[in-house]
């Protein structure tokens, strides 16, 4: 239902999964009715199991369903780029000096996607400069290697 749908978190028309939920998946097959039901059926069993279930959240049951039912699924695994919107140009850590309290500054580039630094989001909210900590300029990890890094999903 529609209200079910607007509980999920979608990116490009990609549900995003947590990145247990996508270990889980990976390498499943899900192109046939067949297969997606018997995908379906081994989430069922594998929270079930005695030793090392699969813990789900109460939002996961929807975005499992969804992304076996449309095969259009991307991990988050916690890391993400910096892109400069409209370019192909990447936040990029060059280095840093250390003070004598032991702060830290810190040298950026703009690189192409293949030298660009990946950053945890504590070092989006620590680290990186702040202009750069909006959202229009973050970018899941697997979003950007499907769009700059020749990744398929």
């Amino acid at each position: 239902s529609t209200s079910e749908l607007k509980d999920l978190k979608l990116v490009e028309g990609y549900v995003v999964l947590r990145k247990g939920l996508g270990e889980f998946l990976e390498g499943k097959l899900m192109r046939t009715a067949k297969e997606k039901i018997a995908t379906i059926t081994s989430i069922y069993l594998a929270e079930r199991v005695e030793e090392n279930p699969l813990v789900l959240e109460e939002s996961d049951y929807n975005s499992l369903l969804y992304a076996v039912l449309s095969d259009k699924y991307v991990v988050d695994t916690g890391n993400y780029y910096i892109n400069v919107v409209g370019r192909e140009e990447f936040l990029s850590l060059s280095g840093y000096n250390e003070g004598e309290q032991g702060e830290r500054t810190y040298s950026w580039d703009f690189e192409s996607f293949n030298n660009a630094k990946l950053f945890t989001k504590e070092e989006i909210e620590t680290i990186v400069p702040e202009p750069y900590r909006n959202s229009m300029y973050i970018v899941m990890e697997n979003i950007a290697k499907m769009h700059y890094g020749g990744v398929e999903l």
